[in-house]
């Protein structure tokens, strides 16, 4: 077993931290991918609903494991403040609410899409079995923080290639059905298979996690609790109004025509593939930022954020490079009848500006690593909500939906959203405010 430490400033910590913490945030998204992957040679329609209702569904959903993941910062600092004794605590405080928050998640199910969706459609279809397997998101996340917050990032990487095996193979099975057997399923089968290989990917992680803590369970602490809501409510509050903020810019893309729904589909299809990169920058630096400040290390944060960067240009670079390279390398997974020369285009020139997006989103991910791992919660949960009105809804709907622009202005538009929100975040850990109140455990 890898031992717990104090970590350095260096490129290897970082990597080391942020190459699961990557692979944790891919392991869903690649799921999510191979859903859509599928479902575009199934029917562009299919891919369309998908995409609309796995915005909105994803942002719930994803909300409670970046929720029960954060505990790694609490863990990171009690590493920090030599009180190893306390490790897994933080972890089962989160166990307790995952082993209850069925409750909460088959009535959103249920309820939710009649509210975002037409009853019967295939969006409200995709919602309701996506979002049923909400419980199963959070236990990936518990399970997640307590190896990363530890350091341990192999088991984190291996449980994520199982769950991701799993979902592959029923993805094709369940989605175009296998003859004599069952009929195809399209998005259900999709969304369920999704849910199949987390639940498998949570299993794996609560059993490894309950072999190596000896079975020892925690009780609800309510002063345990306090700093895992303090470092985890806001970022996921945040993230879920982002990401149902997504679904809204998808519902607006609808409503401006075909073209731009399809265009925009196949963009954003591609895009959580690229993003996981700045995530696990956000989670690494959150951990060794927790470490610091429970080690009173605080001042070595900028040489960390300054590494960080320097391997988000890299990462970006490449990516721009075999772009430019491979122009239609990616465009050809989702070779479909219906994408003529036009439409091929169109999604060139929208893949290279979100590209961009994420550049700039990942600046922002960076700083929301500190941000997070100190509890700035106030700014996180308020900014997290209006920029995206601001920078982007609002624009979109009064540009594209209101006066008719092209899907291409749309994208220009993304990547817009993506310098703002980065220089706002930016502004506020260059202001060093939040460093007044950086402990989130008692001493």
């Amino acid at each position: 077993m890898e031992q717990s430490k104090i970590y350095g400033e260096s490129y290897r910590d970082l990597l080391r931290l942020a190459i699961p913490s990557m692979l944790t945030f891919i392991s869903t998204t690649l799921m999510m991918f191979f859903d859509r992957l599928f479902l575009s040679n199934y029917s562009l329609e299919a891919l369309g609903a998908a995409v609309n209702a796995g915005a909105i569904a994803w942002g719930v959903v994803f909300a409670f494991q970046v929720f029960t993941e954060m505990s790694q910062v609490v863990i990171a600092q009690y590493i920090g403040a030599g009180k190893e004794d306390k490790l897994s605590s933080p972890v089962w405080q989160m166990l307790w609410l995952v082993a209850f928050s069925w409750i909460i998640f088959i009535p959103v199910a249920i309820y939710g899409a009649k509210i975002f969706f037409e009853p019967g459609s295939l969006q409200s279809q995709y919602f309701i079995w996506f979002v049923s397997f909400g419980t199963a998101f959070g236990l990936v996340g518990a399970g997640s923080a307590y190896f990363i917050g530890r350091g341990e990032t192999r088991i984190v990487t291996i449980t994520a290639v199982i769950g991701n095996v799993v979902n592959l193979v029923l993805d094709y099975f369940m989605i175009f059905g296998v003859k004599g057997l069952f009929a195809p399923m399209g998005v259900k089968g999709a969304a369920i298979a999704t849910g199949i290989g987390i639940v498998v990917q949570g299993i794996l992680l609560l059993i490894l996690f309950l072999r190596q803590t000896n079975y020892k369970v925690f009780s609800w602490d309510p002063e345990v609790l306090k700093p895992c809501i303090r470092v985890g409510f806001s970022p996921s509050l945040s993230r879920s109004a982002e990401i149902i903020g997504w679904g809204l810019f998808f519902s607006m893309m609808a409503k401006a025509g075909s073209v731009h729904l399809i265009v925009t589909s196949v963009c954003h299809s591609l895009l959580p593939i690229f993003a996981c990169v700045g995530f696990g920058l956000q989670k690494a630096i959150s951990t060794i930022t927790g470490n610091w400040v429970g080690a009173g290390k605080i001042e070595q944060i900028p040489k960390l954020v300054q590494k960080a960067t320097v391997v988000l240009g890299l990462y970006m670079a490449a990516v721009a490079l075999m772009m430019y390279i491979f122009p239609d390398l990616l465009l050809q997974l989702f070779q479909n009848k219906e994408l003529d020369v036009e439409l091929s285009s169109l999604i060139r020139i929208g893949f290279l500006l979100s590209l961009g997006y994420l550049f700039f989103g990942g600046l922002r991910n960076i700083a929301t690593g500190v941000l997070s791992a100190v509890g700035d919660s106030w700014f996180l949960m308020t900014f997290g909500i209006l920029t995206i009105w601001m920078f982007l809804l609002i624009p979109v709907y009064y540009f594209i939906v209101f006066s008719g622009k092209s899907v291409t202005f749309a994208q220009t538009l993304l990547l817009a959203y993506g310098v703002m929100g980065s220089l706002v975040y930016l502004a506020r850990y260059s202001s060093g405010r939040w460093a007044a109140n950086a402990s989130l455990i008692k001493e």
